[in-house]
């Protein structure tokens, strides 16, 4: 993990997504994650992460970008604005 994106919806990125659908027209699209999994996958997660977020050190923040898309949208919506 080197830093995070905020992109808009269909704006392919580098990177594994962090939000993902879970339900469409009031249905499951996936069965629920056992407990077991879910933790498995908080471990690999943490593990994952540099040793300078994994302390309680005070530590540089972490970066998160804004994608090309987001910005033009939100250009956008200033001009309609005004």
């Amino acid at each position: 993990m080197v830093r995070d994106m905020l992109t808009l919806e269909g704006d392919r990125q580098d990177g594994v997504p962090l939000i993902k659908p879970f339900m469409r027209g009031g249905q499951r699209l996936e069965r629920p994650a056992r407990l077991k999994d879910i933790r498995d996958h908080a471990l690999l997660e943490i593990a994952a992460l540099p040793e300078y977020l994994k302390g309680l050190a005070l530590t540089p923040p972490y970066p998160v970008d804004i994608s090309p898309a987001l910005r033009r949208l939100k250009a956008e919506i200033e001009k309609k604005l005004g």
